[in-house]
């Protein structure tokens, strides 16, 4: 019988293949053809040497030579003070592919926060609609924040309450705002699937003597997976802390963070209320990237 039904199996198989071989290709249609951008947003910081915008233009090869025309609506990023753009219009002289448009970012020494300006698609030489991402938010990231010291990826690892060794990738950002504290995703944190907009807020003090982290007890988030959830945090002797006591860490001239208590997330209620998706040991180390 297990012989008659790999033969089965087989044959259906050929069939299949020969079937799809013999059937009539779909064609691209010149209705499909467009033209838009890659992207509609996209981020540099502003001492990068250059931001590069892609521009696509789907069509078949042997189509004809296109140029593609394009216009800066100034937002809060001014041009040739805060950026240049380096070509008025992109030559396609295959017809098809991609193109940069290349901005070149200005740097400063000054904190003004990040800025943001768009490109718009205007026209093309040879008449195709532009798709549905006809326009592209660029933001030049300010390099000069003040907390840049601990903004960017870290590698935090250490050993767990069980001494167990650990490694997680985070990436930290600035807070809209706020130049006092950073953010980071929840879903770094824990490694499970929390929703990207969930983040863990920490406070930072660079100007004290050693440089100050601290994660606030208590922060909590929505029901997902398997139940609403908040930081925990434990002294080093595992006494729990209380909501709205803080776990602290100090930051080095590297940006390196070394955790003071141990750093947890629980479950807050449901069929799981008091389990811990981690809980990282006092010791353990953010190591800036």
């Amino acid at each position: 019988m297990r012989k008659l039904i790999n033969k089965a199996v087989i044959f259906a198989l050929v069939a299949f293949l020969f079937s799809a071989c013999t059937s009539d290709p779909e064609l691209f249609d010149k209705s499909d053809i467009f033209v838009a951008f890659h992207d509609s947003e996209i981020k540099g910081t502003e001492n990068s040497d250059s931001i590069l915008v892609p521009v696509v233009v789907g069509a078949l090869k042997g189509s004809p030579a296109i140029t593609v025309s394009y216009e800066v609506e100034l937002g809060t990023a001014v041009e040739g003070v805060d950026f240049t753009v380096e070509n008025s219009s992109l030559s396609f002289t295959d017809g098809f592919g991609t193109q940069y448009i290349v901005i070149r970012p200005v740097d400063n020494s000054v904190f003004e926060g990040d800025k943001a300006f768009k490109i718009i698609l205007t026209s093309n030489s040879v008449g195709y609609p532009f798709g549905s991402m006809s326009e592209v938010t660029v933001t030049l990231v300010d390099d000069e924040h003040p907390l840049k010291l601990v903004l960017g990826d870290y590698i935090f690892a250490g050993s767990d309450a069980w001494g167990d060794p650990f490694s997680v990738n985070i990436t930290t950002s600035a807070v809209e705002g706020d130049l006092t504290q950073i953010s980071f995703p929840l879903v770094d944190l824990i490694g499970y699937s929390a929703p990207a907009e969930d983040l863990v807020y920490a406070s930072v003090d660079l100007t004290k003597n050693p440089k100050e982290f601290k994660i606030k007890i208590g922060q909590s988030f929505d029901t997902w997976g398997y139940g609403p959830c908040k930081i925990q945090g434990f002294k080093a002797d595992e006494t729990e802390l209380s909501d709205g006591d803080y776990v602290t860490g100090t930051v080095d001239d590297s940006g390196n963070i070394t955790m003071n208590e141990m750093l947890g997330v629980v479950i807050t209620s449901g069929s799981y209320e008091g389990a811990s998706f981690v809980i990282y040991g006092s010791g353990s180390i953010w190591t800036k990237q």
